[in-house]
């Protein structure tokens, strides 16, 4: 199949981002790469922000594939899932599109601004009585499945190495986020084929993030990896897209046909989609753009509704953040990357009532049936719902569900793709990836619907008292306080002595933003003191006005 090498034989070079390109942590911060090799299809996993390939720790040193099946094949079906996280910061009467990735699609060695801390560790663990390859227990009660893996980066820093300017020379911006990601997976038939991924993301900084979004950089390269030689060929025969039913994103080879030596070799029939796990009736949505990006500017290529100006222009988009907010936020769902030399399909698809531009590519035939791409699949907005606009607050949080899913024989071998002609995607089997989806999606194996339960979830960062108010008050008054763990708090009120004047509360209260009504009216007028104590050590005071 021949047709794949078209473009690169007319000089395109299209950069490699993720395996073996990814930025790596300078040595003072802790890197770490864990494989999960427990189920079905292994996934590796790094601590500054990307899922995929990895290498192994049992024997250590063993490269292992990104959602590679079957387990030992060294064929890979996931190359990076890259997170990207961006807002605007509201500064009052601007605000500003601020993005930051694990991985941006273009530069090379790609850029990262994600970063552990000087003390971060991988936590391990399972519900099961039982030791990891290392042969430490791993045992925790508070487990949700057979194996997780606990991983915790920050936004928060803005000096090279770490981060570097944008192509437009804009200095990075850190959002002031910390993100705890945790992967979990079962070994037991049929969730053996699945990753379940919680993201718990708190606004750690003083900014006001408008309309969070969180979304995946997926760069293609399904197919047999060497151990030492990477074949070129492996990432240029891919194809993106959506499945609308169950909304999986995907990457996938294209026929699943790899060139080994001087053959073909059928060595890459299965397919892993990503897909987010929203309940019902949530106020996020999704959005899926890809793109082909290129050195030489004509083969720069995305699908785009008619009224956004601006997208394709894939430079726009990787020179500042405001290109990659709107490409997180867009609400596109793009076509499926094998339609694009269908203009009829394309003209008689269209999303609701936005109409698609008419593919412009040099070479159509050749991008439907494969080639080098990248896409972002992306869910927003996130925050307080604020009426027109949702608000992040600083110390707030909120967690985003997510899976990866694999499904054999996508490629089924008794009805293979034509080996000349173009794809046709009446031959893809989408059995296997949807009932593993549906497993996925009802809450089964692991239970991400109770553990998710309120997809905005106000988790506060650290304990915090806010002023009171009214302040000055008159008898009454509100006393609002932050929680970031369940336990007893004390409130006390002082003189401008030091006495303690007044117990107001002494309970147990939940995780959470809690706010209690203080009625002084048996107290003398004058300023006091209110000192809000937890069980944990936290401690905090604010002052208020008594005026009778």
């Amino acid at each position: 199949m021949t047709r794949r090498f078209t473009l690169l034989a007319a000089g395109l070079l299209v950069l490699f981002v993720c395996s073996g390109g990814l930025a790596q942590p300078p040595a003072r911060l802790p890197e770490q790469v864990v494989v999960d090799t427990w189920p079905n299809m292994w996934l590796g996993m790094n601590n500054w922000g990307t899922l995929g390939s990895g290498i192994n720790q049992c024997p250590p040193g063993d490269d292992v594939m990104g959602c590679e099946m079957p387990p030992g094949s060294h064929v890979q079906y996931l190359d990076c899932a890259a997170l990207w996280i961006g807002a605007l910061i509201d500064d009052g009467d601007t605000r500003t599109p601020r993005v930051s990735t694990a991985a941006d699609g273009w530069m090379n060695p790609g850029i990262n601004e994600f970063w552990p801390s000087e003390d971060s560790q991988t936590i391990e663990r399972s519900f099961l009585d039982t030791v990891n390859c290392a042969g430490e227990p791993i045992y925790d009660p508070n487990a949700l499945s057979h194996h997780e893996f606990e991983m915790t980066f920050y936004d928060t820093l803005d000096e090279e190495p770490y981060v570097v300017p944008d192509y437009d020379g804009t200095p990075h911006r850190p959002l002031g986020l910390r993100i705890t990601r945790t992967v979990y997976s079962t070994f037991v038939p049929p969730c053996s084929y699945t990753y379940w991924i919680r993201y718990r993301i708190v606004n750690i900084g003083n900014n006001f993030l408008r309309n969070v979004y969180v979304g995946h950089m997926i760069t293609s390269g399904v197919g047999r990896w060497g151990r030492t030689n990477y074949p070129a060929a492996d990432g240029s025969d891919d194809v993106a897209g959506y499945e609308p039913t169950h909304e999986v994103a995907y990457v996938v080879d294209n026929d699943a046909r790899d060139y080994i030596g001087s053959e073909w070799v059928w060595t890459s029939p299965h397919i892993a989609g990503l897909m987010y796990l929203l309940p019902n009736g949530s106020p996020q949505h999704p959005s899926f753009n890809w793109w082909i990006s290129a050195i030489d500017a004509q083969f720069d290529y995305g699908p785009s509704w008619e009224d956004h100006v601006q997208w394709p222009d894939t430079a726009w988009m990787r020179s500042c953040d405001a290109g990659r907010y709107f490409v997180l936020s867009n609400g596109e769902i793009d076509f499926d990357q094998v339609r694009v030399n269908d203009l009829d399909w394309i003209a008689a698809n269209p999303q609701g009532q936005h109409t698609w531009r008419t593919p412009d590519f040099p070479l159509p035939d050749d991008l439907a049936n494969g080639f080098d791409v990248r896409a972002l699949y992306s869910v927003g907005p996130f925050g307080e719902d604020m009426g027109s606009y949702r608000l992040l607050l600083p110390s707030d949080s909120f967690d985003v569900w997510m899976a990866i899913v694999g499904g054999r024989n996508f490629h089924d071998s008794r009805f293979p793709q034509p080996p000349n002609g173009p794809i046709n995607p009446d031959l893809f089997n989408w059995d296997d990836l949807f009932y593993h989806a549906d497993i996925v999606r009802n809450g089964l194996c692991v239970p991400w619907l109770e553990a998710g339960e309120g997809r905005f979830v106000n988790v506060p960062a650290r304990f915090t008292l806010d002023p009171l108010w009214p302040n000055p008050f008159n008898a009454r008054a509100n006393i609002r306080f932050h929680l970031d763990r369940v336990g007893e708090v004390t409130i006390r009120a002082y003189d401008v002595l030091g006495r303690s004047a007044l117990e107001i509360t002494r309970e147990t209260f939940g995780v959470g933003t809690h706010t209690i009504a203080w009625n002084a009216a048996g107290m003398p007028s004058g300023l006091y003191f209110i000192e809000a104590r937890n069980q944990h050590g936290g401690r905090a005071v604010q002052k208020a006005v008594l005026v009778k």
